[in-house]
């Protein structure tokens, strides 16, 4: 594993321990908001473990003469995560019928707190990659 590796996933580690601290703090404001946090918290670092394994593989792969390519893969995968999220909060809907609309709330701050770390952990991936 690189040092952009080791690097990511303790940035990773840590921003997700943070952010279920965040999300166990809510629990006690806004009760029906921690039940569905966990679930979203688990679903986007697993996510996002992927995005930067494909991330990786996609610096390998892609043309090194075309500098817009990794930033067109970045944005390909930021538009796939917002599909999968809008899919995951209609499915989450209509398979469980919550008893209210706080686990849409969830899923958007979560989404909104990791679109933000991926994208930067991405930028910095492709950065490092072109100074090697």
């Amino acid at each position: 594993m690189t040092h952009t590796g080791r690097s990511y996933h303790r940035s990773l580690t840590l921003f997700g321990l943070g952010f279920g601290v965040v999300s166990f703090a809510l629990h006690y404001f806004v009760d029906p908001l921690h039940d569905y946090a966990w679930y979203a918290l688990s679903l986007f670092i697993i996510f996002y473990v992927l995005a930067w394994v494909s991330g990786s593989l996609a610096l390998r792969l892609l043309d090194k003469e075309d500098g817009q390519a990794f930033i067109r893969f970045v944005m390909a995968v930021a538009g796939f995560k917002m599909l999968l999220a809008i899919v995951l909060l209609v499915g989450f809907d209509r398979i469980f019928h919550p008893p209210d609309k706080w686990y849409g709330a969830t899923l958007g701050l979560t989404y909104l707190a990791f679109t933000i770390f991926e994208t930067r952990a991405m930028m910095q991936l492709g950065r490092d990659d072109r100074l090697a």
